[in-house]
């Protein structure tokens, strides 16, 4: 039931890859894995580079791409001081990878008056540690506050609270690309819900879990479960 998911935190820091790889301002970049955009700089993304792009598809869109390894040491060397800065408020947290930490938010939350001045105090701590403007998500389950996370990192503030019990809602209107981005369902099933008509994280959450698993097998109920927020 939606009620058991308990209240998570996501920090997120938009395009970890390329800001560990210290890519100069302004030059457009995309780090690859497994031929597919994992990270771009803001100018490859004014460029029109899009995570999940295959090679050839971000170099067409960017004639001056520069093209980067995935390099995980590089990342999580990067990454240490963001973590240290978060241990020191929540030391009981999950490295998802580099660039993405997970938490329960029950005791950071009482302890700095509320989920709000939690992720605001989180926002403030990054930046300190690293410059790095990053995202924090506070919603009923893992992929919610990941989805939330993300969409923060595009706000002034940094900062998304989803009330309890309003996950489903707040991820039901959003597009199916929202699993490519959270890197747990290929982009390549991603695509085939959109060719097959659905739009939408609802319209796939609406869908019955048993034909699902019939058509698309055990990642496409994966990606079932967190178009609907059920995180178990």
């Amino acid at each position: 039931m939606q009620a058991d998911i308990p209240r998570l935190v996501t920090v997120w820091c938009p395009d970890w890859p390329v800001v560990a790889a210290q890519v100069p301002s302004g030059r457009p970049a995309a780090v690859f894995r497994s031929n597919r955009v994992i990270a771009r700089s803001p100018a490859a993304a004014a460029a029109g580079v899009h995570p999940g792009d295959r090679r050839r598809t971000a170099q067409g869109a960017c004639a001056e791409l520069l093209v980067l390894d995935h390099d995980p040491d590089r990342d999580a060397r990067a990454f240490e001081p963001i973590v240290r800065a978060i241990a020191d408020m929540a030391p009981r947290l999950e490295v998802v990878e580099p660039g993405w930490v997970c938490l329960l938010a029950r005791g950071p939350a009482r302890y700095f008056g509320g989920e709000l001045s939690m992720a605001e105090r989180m926002v403030e701590l990054v930046s300190d540690a690293t410059g790095a403007h990053p995202g924090v998500g506070v919603a009923d389950g893992r992929a919610a506050s990941a989805i939330a996370a993300r969409r923060a990192a595009r706000t002034p503030t940094g900062v998304v609270v989803v009330p309890p019990g309003a996950s489903s809602d707040y991820v039901g209107g959003l597009p199916v690309a929202w699993l490519r981005e959270l890197g747990e369902v290929t982009a390549d099933l991603v695509d085939l819900f959109v060719r097959l008509g659905l739009r939408t994280l609802g319209q796939l959450a609406a869908l019955a879990p048993g034909d699902v698993l019939a058509r698309f097998g055990a990642e496409g109920l994966h990606a079932h479960r967190l178009a609907g927020g059920d995180d178990r």
